[in-house]
């Protein structure tokens, strides 16, 4: 469902070219000698190459604070590429810095971070854990660790019941990432349940699209029009 609306556009669309295959040391030799352009290029063949090494998420994560707009960009695109081609399941160490991207000054970096962000859930998430770890995950009370497992929860777990109290719960969260997870999360109960139930959660949606920050009303828009087409789709 991961959909960004026009409230943030990205400059252009993300488009996955083929990468060159480098090992750590050779391209952290040419990080230190290209330009910003080539730069981009060398961080994305890193991380699509070794995502599961420890060091590239660290390089990535420092290059989020460069102080320049492509090197944040790429940063952010090259998490969201971990997440996607990793073996672990999830990333919530990455939630806080793509969190605080989406305050940058650069629009192109704004929209990347978003897009990574969903990256987190929709590929991360892509080996399931149990219900019981889902629990522990969400009591936790760490917003990175309920952002990835509510993703989580509204892809794998049956627990319905679960599901919508933790919405219902987090729907008001200080966390903005957190706020997007549930717009996500919330069309899965929205197609089995109760009229009473299915009422509060679309106002819960209707709400959040006149949320204070831009990424959640975004999710939420984005959210609704899925709803649409799925009951176009339905008729």
């Amino acid at each position: 469902m991961q959909k960004l609306l026009s409230e943030e556009p990205m400059e252009e669309q993300r488009i996955y070219h083929t990468h060159e295959t480098l090992t750590f040391e050779e391209a952290m030799n040419r990080l230190n000698v290209v330009d910003v352009n080539e730069r981009s290029g060398v961080l994305f063949a890193l991380a699509s190459s070794h995502p599961d090494d420890p060091r590239v998420a660290a390089v990535c994560l420092r290059e989020t604070d460069s102080t320049e707009p492509e090197n944040r960009r790429s940063a952010a695109l090259c998490l969201g590429t971990i997440a996607r081609l990793s073996e672990r399941c999830g990333h919530p160490e990455f939630v806080p810095k793509l969190e605080a991207m989406l305050e940058d000054s650069a629009a192109a970096v704004r929209g990347e971070a978003a897009v990574s962000l969903g990256d987190l859930g929709c590929f991360g998430t892509a080996k399931p854990y149990s219900h019981g770890e889902a629990q522990a995950r969400m009591n936790s009370g760490d917003t990175a660790l309920q952002t990835i497992a509510l993703f989580h929860i509204s892809r794998y777990d049956d627990d319905q019941e679960f599901l919508i109290t933790w919405i219902k719960r987090l729907a008001a969260h200080p966390s903005p990432a957190l706020r997007g997870a549930v717009m996500e999360a919330i069309s899965k109960p929205l197609e089995n349940c109760t009229q009473g139930v299915h009422d509060e959660l679309v106002a819960i949606l209707e709400s959040a699209t006149q949320d204070k920050h831009w990424y959640v009303r975004d999710m939420a828009n984005s959210a609704i029009e899925f709803l649409k087409f799925k009951e176009r789709d339905g008729d």
